[in-house]
């Protein structure tokens, strides 16, 4: 039986690859070990856990749409549980050597459907709250524009690519420049970068839920159409920024050659790797 003391102690409980957000590092990671100490010894794997992730995500997005209260105080907490696995399932595979391109790959649809759903949910809840039709069609334009379908489709374009080895045949990609290095950390977190983070889940899904409580006890905000309030408000406003933003991101991979980058810096790893096993393997005796 795992001890607490031991999956404490492990070193790469929490991910050392993502950069821990106050909201997960503050609130969540104390808690979650101790479900994850509970996961473990139930001996639950971690795509089994992801797999629950994703069916408590679809629950959640139906029960805040639905427009009884307590149905949707139970929506906003199994929100709140899904994002808790999200990390349980991480930690799982971490500490019993579980992490695989499979979990990973399970772990991005269950976040390709439950953010889409989430918007959507929230959006037919209100429009039952207050009959404002127009909120679900900006909860569905945050939704689909949530989807990332700019990295679906360059890893897409890159895959065939390599699968078919036009590289082998034509040189065409030797007009472009050698890979920038990587970005910095200052970069990555500087004040857009905190902004976008706004418009990101888990922030999303916080503000929503927070706005939503406001709407149902409090009233508070009722400053459109005279019934629709604060939530009705920042729907419309993810409707109309975050599609802003994904076409933003598509313009800047079609023009900045980043798909190309993306795979010369693949292909450039995969000859690394190869000469290195070249390198490593012993010449056979004459």
């Amino acid at each position: 039986m795992v001890s607490l003391r031991e999956l404490r102690s492990y070193p790469h409980r929490i991910n050392p690859e993502e950069p821990q957000k106050p909201y997960g590092r503050l609130f969540f990671r104390p808690i979650s070990l101790y479900l994850t100490w509970v996961c473990v010894n139930l001996g639950f794997s971690a795509n089994q856990v992801t797999s629950v992730q994703l069916v408590i995500g679809v629950l959640a997005a139906a029960a805040v749409a639905c427009p009884t209260v307590k149905i949707g105080i139970l929506g906003l907490f199994l929100f709140q549980l899904g994002f808790m696995l999200d990390n349980i399932d991480g930690e799982i595979a971490r500490f019993r050597k579980q992490a695989s391109l499979t979990g990973k790959f399970l772990d991005e649809i269950g976040h390709q459907t439950v953010v889409p759903l989430m918007y959507l949910g929230f959006g037919v809840g209100d429009f039952l709250r207050h009959g404002h039709w127009e909120v679900i069609v900006f909860a569905a334009l945050a939704g689909l524009s949530s989807l990332r379908i700019d990295l679906l489709s360059k890893a897409e374009v890159i895959l065939n690519f390599a699968h078919s080895g036009s590289d082998s045949r034509f040189d065409y990609y030797k007009r472009f420049p050698t890979p920038q290095s990587p970005t910095t950390s200052a970069e990555k977190h500087g004040p857009i970068a905190r902004l976008r983070y706004l418009f990101a889940y888990p922030a999303t899904m916080n503000t929503l839920s927070i706005l939503w409580l406001l709407d149902r006890f409090t009233g508070t905000g009722t400053i459109v159409h005279g019934k629709a309030g604060l939530l009705y408000l920042l729907i419309v406003v993810y409707g109309v920024l975050i599609p802003i933003r994904r076409t933003l991101t598509i313009c800047s991979v079609a023009t900045r050659s980043r798909v190309e980058t993306d795979y010369l810096e693949l292909r450039q790893a995969v000859e690394a790797q190869a000469l290195s096993k070249e390198v490593s393997t012993p010449a056979p005796r004459p």
